[in-house]
């Protein structure tokens, strides 16, 4: 009967107020099963919480979940969220490494994350929805995802190793990262909420810091599994496995475009750290930014024009942005403080 009652009502707000399907926001109020919408699926949720003290559902807090919550559900009902266009990234600005995220401007800060702990390498999922990042809160690195405004922060892995750089898949289905659960680190993929973990490299050297391709096939990392780091790309089940940059200096840290035809990377290739654009095939690398301070940790814009990095070149890190081709260079962050490790 709670469910019948709750449906008849919100066809009549409906009828009042009319279906919200062209309100936006990051974090959609009334999306309570995270899959970026506010649809009969989050109707159902709530009618179940309806009448009782559950905070999740409380949207506008007194104690109760009530009319009044139900009317803000409303209002909300068949909102989506929209793709994420911050960057989001770790600063210790306030005393320990926290998730912060910004416009593309460097605009409009925001703290996502606010725990004594060291909360690092964060990555938007796909829809916009969550971000997920690895955090010691809970003693030891493990890897964590909580919704785009920093809330409701889950653990997703939990072993005595360090569980550490996620990377969602590109239907968000999926999450990489890297571990050394088993001696010396491997590349691990998981599903979204945790389950089905699959060591994929299994490489007796270390193999780091992964990333999915935009069509969901392939999976770039870095291994010094030929006594090098260099940048490798393998399918998404571990074979296959192929070096790509085969150079006698240090290659880390890919980053594939979105439109999957070139990786940028971190390499000390030229002396210090630089940022490099190569194919996908591994041809044509190409300096971005050369420069004599640190550059690295490249990330994409979800158009793919621009690409944001960080780097010490003001003896301090900081965010930077530059177009593709290696214009336009700005300083977002601008800040005595320690900000790094963009995602985009």
């Amino acid at each position: 009967m709670k469910r019948c009652s709750m449906v008849t009502l919100v066809v009549t707000v409906f009828g009042l107020f009319g279906a919200h399907d062209d309100v936006y926001a990051r974090v959609v109020t009334g999306d309570f099963n995270d899959d970026g919408k506010v649809d009969f699926h989050d109707l159902f949720l709530f009618a179940d919480a309806f009448g009782k003290s559950d905070a999740a559902y409380d949207l506008e807090p007194d104690g109760i979940v009530d009319i009044m919550d139900f009317l803000v559900f409303a209002v909300n009902f068949g909102a989506t969220a929209e793709p994420e266009t911050r960057i989001v990234f770790e600063s210790d600005r306030n005393g320990d490494y926290e998730i912060y995220a910004m416009e593309p401007d460097g605009t409009e800060l925001v703290r996502l994350t606010n725990d004594p702990a060291v909360d690092r390498f964060p990555d938007w999922s796909p829809n916009g929805t969550k971000v997920v990042f690895d955090s010691d809160r809970d003693g030891n690195v493990e890897v964590y995802a909580a919704r785009a405004d920093g809330t409701n922060a889950v653990r997703l892995t939990n072993n005595s190793g360090q569980d550490r750089f996620p990377d969602w898949s590109a239907d968000g289905t999926k999450i990489v990262f890297e571990s050394n659960r088993a001696g010396n680190f491997d590349i691990y993929v998981m599903d979204a909420d945790g389950a089905n973990l699959v060591n994929l490299s299994n490489s007796p050297g270390d193999d780091r810091f992964p990333a999915w391709s935009p069509d969901g096939t392939k999976i770039a990392f870095a291994s010094d599994r030929e006594d090098n780091f260099d940048i490798y790309v393998m399918d998404v089940d571990g074979a296959n496995p192929t070096n790509l940059s085969n150079n006698p200096k240090r290659d880390s840290l890919p980053a594939w475009s979105p439109d999957g035809t070139k990786i940028a990377f971190e390499t000390e290739r030229d002396g210090l750290p630089e940022v490099y654009i190569m194919e996908a095939d591994g041809e044509n690398p190409t300096n971005l930014t050369n420069h004599a301070a640190r550059d690295g940790y490249p990330v994409w814009s979800p158009d793919g024009k621009k690409i944001a990095f960080h780097t010490k070149r003001d003896d301090n890190w900081e965010i930077y942005v530059v177009d593709a081709d290696g214009a336009n260079l700005t300083n977002l962050t601008n800040h005595e403080g320690r900000d790094s490790t963009p995602g985009w």
